[in-house]
Order: C-alpha cells, then sequence, then structure tokens
C-alpha cells in the first residue's frame, strides 16, 4: 500500500505540473504582470527542460512594456518558431535574438536543422508560419524566412512599437 501510495503521489505531481504548463501556455500570466522579455527567458527555460534542445536566448536594447497585444502576439511567434524547430528542424542548437528597439521589436531565431525548401513550403500550408507573417505584416511588421536545406533555418520578424517614454 505505501509503494501504490507512492506511486499515485508521483502521478499526482507530474499531472499537476503538466497542467501548469499547460496553463502557462495559453496565457502566461507573467506576460501580464512583467512583460515579454522575462516571460521569454521563463518560456525558453522551460522549454529547454522540455525538449532537450539547447536554446541561446540573447536580448538587446532597453528591457520594457509595450503594448499588451504585441507582447501576446509576439510571445505566441515565439512559442510557434521554437516549437517548429523541436518538432520538425532536428536541430540541437537554435539561437533566439530579441532586440528591444527604439522603433519596433525584432526577433530572429536561427537553428542548425536540416533546412527546408521555402518554395515547398509555400505549396504547403503551414499555418503556424503564415499566421505570425499576416500578423506581423497587418500591424506594419515585416517577416522573412530564410532556409537551406542541411544548413539551418532562420526565421525573422519585427512590428513597430511605440517609442520608449
Amino acid at each position: 500500500a505505501k509503494e501504490e501510495l507512492g506511486n499515485l503521489k508521483m502521478a499526482a505531481m507530474g499531472t499537476f505540473q503538466k497542467v501548469r504548463n499547460f496553463i502557462f501556455e495559453l496565457r502566461p500570466m507573467m506576460l501580464t504582470d512583467l512583460g515579454l522579455v522575462p516571460t521569454i527567458h521563463k518560456y525558453v527555460a522551460a522549454f529547454k527542460e522540455q525538449t532537450g534542445l539547447d536554446v541561446n536566448l540573447n536580448v538587446t536594447g532597453a528591457e520594457r512594456r509595450i503594448e499588451p497585444y504585441l507582447e501576446v502576439m509576439l510571445f505566441r511567434a515565439v512559442q510557434e518558431v521554437l516549437g517548429n524547430s523541436a518538432r520538425h528542424s532536428q536541430a540541437t542548437l537554435v539561437k533566439l535574438h530579441v532586440d528591444m528597439g527604439n522603433q519596433a521589436v525584432r526577433i530572429s531565431v536561427d537553428d542548425n536543422g536540416k533546412g527546408f525548401d521555402t518554395d515547398a513550403l509555400k505549396e504547403t500550408p503551414s499555418l503556424g508560419l503564415k499566421l505570425i507573417r499576416d500578423r506581423a505584416e497587418m500591424m506594419g511588421g515585416q517577416f522573412e524566412m530564410d532556409s537551406v536545406v542541411g544548413r539551418g533555418t532562420r526565421i525573422t520578424f519585427s512590428v513597430p512599437v511605440a517609442p520608449p517614454a
């Protein structure tokens, strides 16, 4: 009975952690409370632990709050691109750079994975990347994707932001 109780406790703790991770991915309260950069730091740490993928995060510019809808959009885009690297690229290293510029926030994600043919991707509906492109462009920003088979992928997107006060 003692062993069974120990197994149930471990299962409950594991389930609780999975629920916490799921809630964080849905709508991290940190994003509302602390902003984009601290939330990305926490997400990258959890992502590395969950996937075993080596992710180097570099943040430049003055860390500050931006419009809440932009924080959500940029955080979701980071989630999507990192997820793609983990699921599809067979990468061992991902470099994530967040530049909190005065006029725009620019994010680039480089991986050393297997890469892909970007023309073939246009034929196949890739909803996640298409949404990032559409949202960035709708907000007056840019989206660039560069990938070479066997050499990895770089995805860069930016959105304009109000200058710091």
